[in-house]
């Protein structure tokens, strides 16, 4: 099994200029993700409940939250079933840095980027996807999940995919045939 992570899908009630408070595209990845299944079962998704002003919920600080707490529990309680746990969060088109890529994944590793991060973007590039793998910094889902025994890693979506939606499902589709691999 799948677990999905969606920490930053609450937006604040006003938004927030030159900031980034919410994930816009996160949400709608990881339904995307969740009904597309095919030969391993995608949990339906776990979205965050508070903004992001109010508490990152992908911080060791919000730990305690009873968003991270279902999500630790629910992996605990599925340890045996569980092959992965997918982290998902979108950023603004206008991210310098991302801008020419369509996803970014952030690993975590204290060294190097573990072997299913090289090979997940391997077959993103193999797909025609413009994907970057970069180290992620303070991650703590991500963290807590490794933690925990399980494979996890941080996957950004380029929100710019909103206006392309043939796009973002070949992405999608692209996503679940990787995540088959792992049965």
């Amino acid at each position: 099994m799948v677990v999905v992570t969606v920490p930053h899908a609450q937006c604040p009630p006003i938004a927030i200029p030159t900031s980034h408070p919410c994930d816009l595209l996160a949400p709608q990845a990881a339904r995307c993700l969740w009904l597309k299944q095919e030969k391993i079962d995608v949990h339906r998704p776990f979205f965050g409940t508070i903004p992001r002003t109010e508490c990152d919920l992908n911080r060791v600080q919000c730990r305690n939250t009873s968003y991270r707490k279902r999500v630790r529990e629910f992996v605990l309680e599925n340890q045996e079933s569980t092959v992965f746990v997918l982290d998902i969060h979108s950023y603004p088109p206008d991210t310098n840095e991302w801008t020419s890529y369509e996803l970014v994944v952030l690993d975590d590793s204290t060294t190097k980027p573990r072997d299913y991060s090289f090979a997940f973007v391997d077959f993103m590039k193999d797909s025609g996807i413009p994907i970057l793998l970069g180290k992620g910094k303070g991650n703590d889902i991500q963290v807590e999940m490794r933690g925990l025994g399980q494979r996890s890693f941080l996957l950004e979506f380029n929100e710019s995919l909103m206006n392309d939606p043939n796009r973002f499902r070949e992405i999608c589709d692209a996503i679940v045939l990787w995540l088959n691999t792992l049965v």
